[in-house]
């Protein structure tokens, strides 16, 4: 399989999406299927067996990780070292560099789609007379790793299958347009309905994987970016089920889990703290402007030169 997403122009049509591959883009096309070896991040072997796998999925990037090597563990080190001036990090040490075993998505969660687009529209509508009516998840709704439902719209809950009910500790994940949000679901949101445009992860096997620790792999900018390119691409790029699944993730034990987890909250505590001081100076810079222009102070020491 080639992927050549990259290559060709827009046709100069009103059809939206189609490309036209110039002599140039054929010919590498042509060199790759011929060369004896696949290229890196551009052609990939597949197998049939895969090919059945992924639900006889055409998509090239769905078959390789592309961009996403992991660095060595001296690098990795290196790397922190430099960047520990700036913030004060947990105490680490070199680990392996083969890293913690990865194990598909597909094997630790439940994948399930948000309500289909035809029984979300009839439980909205139902809402206002409804015995018992929740707010609907958007893709809108999840921010920095929460939910935040303030303008969500109710839906009917009764007319609605019980297994699309959120729970509490699962993971949402946006499916299609600029995907890449996710949040967890928190007590006082569990029984609410997610979106036709949100997938839902519920952990199967919580002895290996904590929600938490899946959330905050989820949000990585590097990993959103891996996902976004195994997606489907049409006129709206969308996620399957099938492809999340697939989705092979480094697992430590729960307990070391759980240590990068309060470690990674240190972290943010400290940039927190940064934040609110930067706010503060930002703040008396604009304030210091103010009155030093209106002669409200004055500066003490010998007049400029």
């Amino acid at each position: 399989m080639v992927d050549a997403r990259h290559l060709g122009r827009p046709s100069g049509t009103q059809a939206k999406g189609v490309y036209v591959l110039d002599p140039a883009d054929i010919a590498t096309i042509a060199a790759t299927l011929t060369a004896a070896e696949p290229r890196a991040g551009f052609s990939v072997v597949v197998a049939p067996h895969e090919v059945q796998a992924h639900g006889y999925s055409l998509n090239p990037p769905e078959y390789q990780d592309r961009a996403f090597a992991r660095a060595s563990a001296d690098a990795a080190c290196a790397e922190l070292n430099m960047l520990t001036v700036a913030l004060d990090l947990p105490s680490y040490t070199t680990g392996t560099d083969e890293g913690w075993p990865e194990h598909r998505l597909r094997d630790l969660c439940e994948i399930r789609s948000g309500v289909p687009p035809r029984p979300l529209k009839r439980a909205m509508s139902q809402a206002h007379t409804a015995r018992e009516a929740v707010p609907v998840v958007h893709p809108r709704h999840l921010r920095d790793g929460l939910i935040d439902a303030g303008d969500a719209p109710d839906a009917d809950l009764g007319t609605v299958e019980q297994q699309h009910r959120l729970q509490t500790g699962d993971v949402l994940y946006v499916r299609t347009g600029a995907m890449g949000q996710t949040a967890i679901v928190g007590p006082s949101e569990s029984g609410w309905l997610p979106h036709s445009n949100v997938l839902r992860l519920r952990v199967t096997k919580p002895a290996e994987l904590d929600p938490a620790y899946l959330l905050a792999y989820l949000s990585q900018k590097a990993v959103q970016a891996r996902i976004r390119d195994r997606s489907v691409r049409s006129l709206t790029t969308s996620l399957s089920t099938t492809t999340l699944g697939d989705l092979a993730i480094p697992l430590p034990p729960v307990a070391d889990q759980r240590r990068i987890l309060n470690a990674l909250q240190l972290v943010d505590d400290e940039i927190s703290m940064i934040d609110r001081s930067l706010a503060a100076a930002r703040a008396t810079r604009t304030a210091f402007t103010r009155h030093l222009a209106d002669g409200t102070v004055i500066l003490n020491g010998e007049e400029p030169s």
